[in-house]
């Protein structure tokens, strides 16, 4: 087996630079000088750069620091920068969870400040994620829109990289002829761009390529090449993943420690740059030399190794490619048993992969583990399924088509060395045309003769032709008006057909605008009544503005023995939709605090979470549902004058009685299937006399202005509940009512919006 990590372009918002330990103290002097402002987001997003190939912990570090940073001023250019970075040194680690959320942040972002370079980085680096996970389909997707944007921009460079991604996901998928179609296409716009680094990376996949046809020595040169330019622009990723197909090269050919020797190197480098990914690969490759030596024992451990970092990161084709292997040294130590199992689960796997690549060798696998059994019928029928994907990947075509993309890629550079001898040539040539044109007139004008001659004969012809075909036309012009009449009397009796249609769908629509006004009572119901708010709280306001009839937001009060619990929720989307969802939550939450005793407010998060996948079935497949709902909850403990505070995306804001807002963040995950789930955070705060507790959905502040376009905002919306809290609550509810309108002026609103104010008895 030859173990490849093919290179995949991750895109940063920046050139990389090498490490340079007084540029670094430059920047640290720099950062203790400056301003809290944009200045020091800058100064860690370059802190960044210069650490990112050598240090990616420390990279990592300076990020997080200059994204909380970023984040708190409202800085959406550091916010996109940092996210997309971050987002980088997490998919090196192999947290492809963390990195995907950090991508999308990014995206986001990007977006709303219409940075294209950045949203074409984050549609590649999301694909990226997509791709190490096996979710092919997915990241073509992404790396469509990528190409797409940077097409737009003339972005040569960003083109290149993208069609090396494409490549990447065409080999593993076993289309070897297309992978290296794409890898020389990106090779010969790299060799334009002077992008040294990204041509040694395609340089490196089209080794890997060849070496899996097994021309280890052309392989070989490639790796050489590339190996010379990650060298000179100390690029340790790339170095490490140079130096490990090196080593691949040594052991095919039966010089083990020489490939220890490289393996080794690899190692050194990939656990100082936290390249999992990597370090699973080496353990493959030495467990490989441990066959070549009859150690099968060390072999199944190395191979397990491998599995279990691909397991930690979700990587089902790599999963899939060292169960195969397992399975192998079992076969070849003549226990095809012990090898059943391990096969059965790359059964599983095969289906979220879809590779021809490695659908041919789980299924040469079963060939040889049944031949073994002697279950020689099933041997047989596995055998066949091998052979047929066998030859549509390794045909004699195929090897005609590698050596013909070579050529013309080594040939586009002579091109232009002829095209100077060419010009030479021009110049006589053109005399001796000089000479051909004169004699050429010449007999134009004799063949010019014959020609008039011609087409006056063919004149006569075609009148008398086009007396009969008119005659002709003229009977068909009657028929055609017999045919017209008969289609009118069709069309007055489909008028007809039409306005019984007409009125059907008017009374549908009268029944459906009844129905769902009778869903809006039905959601109002389900609100807490105006008795149960006077009893739990001594002042509130609710402003509640649903986009539609019906909403996906919701308000909740409840009282338990001696704690009151209260909620505002936003559920996945609006209208029928989401109110199908809020009332979904409404009895949910009324199960759970009926049922259990209630202690902490994320404990009753953590429990409505379970019980909203269980409901909507959710296991966390790619194309299932993900509705859910964001939420503020509280619990209020009159005896203790204690608030308990959990939100699942929803902030708490607190107004004590000097008009200081106090902000209490939620988590930053739904009510609902999640990527990377972790039990809600409860915030035990005391409540002082007169403190105002507001909770509320984000349809407030996402409402777009009404001549600018502009969002209003947290920071907008901070400041209005500051400005109003020292009103009374109806004074409040106005305000808010008020400059919601004014702002929204003629925009339509574009969400559902409740705000609620209470005080606490």
């Amino acid at each position: 087996m030859k173990k490849h990590i093919l290179i995949i372009f991750l895109l940063l918002p920046f050139t990389l630079f090498s490490q340079n330990s007084s540029e670094i103290d430059s920047l640290l002097l720099l950062l203790n000088t400056a301003k809290e402002d944009t200045n020091q987001v800058r100064i860690y997003e370059q802190l960044f750069k210069k650490n990112y190939r050598s240090a990616p912990q420390k990279a990592l570090e300076y990020g997080k620091i200059g994204l909380e940073l970023a984040q708190k001023i409202e800085d959406n250019i550091g916010i996109s920068n940092l996210s997309n970075n971050i987002g980088v040194v997490n998919y090196i680690q192999g947290n492809f969870g963390e990195a995907l959320d950090y991508y999308r942040i990014s995206l986001e972002i990007a977006i709303i400040i219409k940075d294209t370079l950045g949203i074409a980085k984050s549609y590649n680096n999301i694909g990226v994620v997509y791709y190490n996970i096996s979710a092919y389909d997915e990241a073509v997707e992404y790396y469509n829109k990528s190409y797409k944007v940077r097409e737009q921009i003339n972005d040569t460079v960003g083109m290149a990289k993208i069609i090396n991604n494409i490549g990447s996901l065409l080999y593993e998928k076993g289309d070897f002829d297309k992978a290296l179609e794409y890898f020389f296409k990106a090779l010969e716009l790299k060799e334009k761009t002077k992008d040294f680094d990204s041509k040694a990376q395609t340089l490196l996949n089209i080794g890997a390529i060849y070496e899996n046809r097994e021309q280890n020595e052309e392989a070989f040169n490639f790796y050489q090449k590339a190996l010379e330019i990650y060298e000179k622009s100390d690029n340790k990723v790339g170095i490490a993943s140079t130096i490990n197909s090196i080593g691949t090269y040594y052991s095919s050919k039966g010089e083990y420690k020489k490939a220890i020797e490289y393996y080794e190197k690899a190692k050194i480098i990939a656990t100082e740059i936290e390249d999992n990914k990597r370090l699973a690969t080496l353990q493959g490759s030495i467990a490989m030399i441990y066959i070549a030596q009859n150690e099968f024992n060390k072999a199944i451990e190395y191979f397990t190794k491998a599995k279990n970092i691909y397991l930690e990161i979700g990587s089902f084709t790599n999963i899939l490619k060292y169960n195969l292997e397992i399975a192998k040294v079992y076969n070849s130590q003549n226990k095809p048993r012990k090898a059943l199992p391990y096969l059965k689960e790359c059964d599983t796997l095969i289906i979220k992969i879809n590779g021809l690549r490695v659908k041919r060798q789980l299924y040469n696998t079963y060939y040889g583990t049944h031949k073994l059994l002697g279950d020689y019928k099933k041997a047989l029928n596995y055998h066949e399924k091998y052979i047929d994907i066998h030859d549509s990947i390794f045909s004699d075509n195929s090897e005609t088509q590698i050596t013909n993309l070579q050529i013309r890629f080594d040939t586009g550079k002579k091109e232009k060395e002829i095209e100077l001898l060419t010009k030479d040539k021009e110049i006589t040539d053109r005399k001796i045309k000089e000479q051909r044109l004169r004699n050429q007139v010449y007999m134009l004008g004799v063949l010019g003769l014959f020609v008039i001659i011609f087409f006056i004969i063919r004149s006569n012809i075609i009148r008398r032709k086009t007396n009969i075909a008119l005659n002709t036309k003229n009977t068909e012009i009657n028929q055609q008006k017999e045919e017209i009449i008969t289609q009118n009397e069709s069309l007055i009796q489909q008028k007809e057909e039409i306005l019984v249609q007409k009125t059907e769908i008017e009374d549908s629509h009268t029944k459906i605008t009844a129905s769902i006004t009778y869903a809006s009572r039905i959601q109002t119901a389900m609100l807490p009544t105006e008795e149960v708010l006077n009893n739990c709280f001594s002042d509130y306001f609710i402003l509640f503005k649903p986009r539609e009839k019906v909403s996906g937001d919701f308000y909740y009060v409840k009282r338990v023995n001696n704690y009151t619990v209260f909620a505002v929720a936003d559920c996945t989307g609006h209208g029928v939709p989401g109110a199908f969802v809020s009332m979904l939550g409404i009895s949910l939450l009324n199960e759970i605090v009926r049922n259990q005793e209630v202690r902490q407010a994320s404990h009753v998060l953590d429990e409505l979470r379970t019980q909203v996948k269980n409901s909507l079935k959710q296991t966390g497949k790619v194309k299932e549902s993900k509705d859910g709902m964001d939420i503020a909850l509280c619990v209020y403990d009159e005896t203790k004058n204690k608030l308990e505070f959990a939100g699942a995306n929803n902030h708490l804001y607190i107004v004590d009685n000097k008009n200081n807002l106090d902000v209490y963040k939620a988590d930053r995950q739904p009510i609902g299937i999640y990527i990377k789930e972790r039990a809600f955070k409860n915030n035990t705060i005391k409540i002082n006399k007169n403190d105002t507790l507001y909770l509320f959905s984000d349809g407030y502040y996402d409402q777009f202005n009404g001549e600018t376009e502009e969002k209003f905002k947290t920071r907008r919306f901070k400041e209005l509940i500051l400005s109003v809290s020292e009103n009374s609550m109806q004074e409040q509810r106005e305000i808010m009512n008020n400059t919601f309108e004014k702002w929204k002026g003629s925009c339509q609103q574009i969400d559902d919006v409740l705000v609620i104010a209470v005080k606490l008895n």
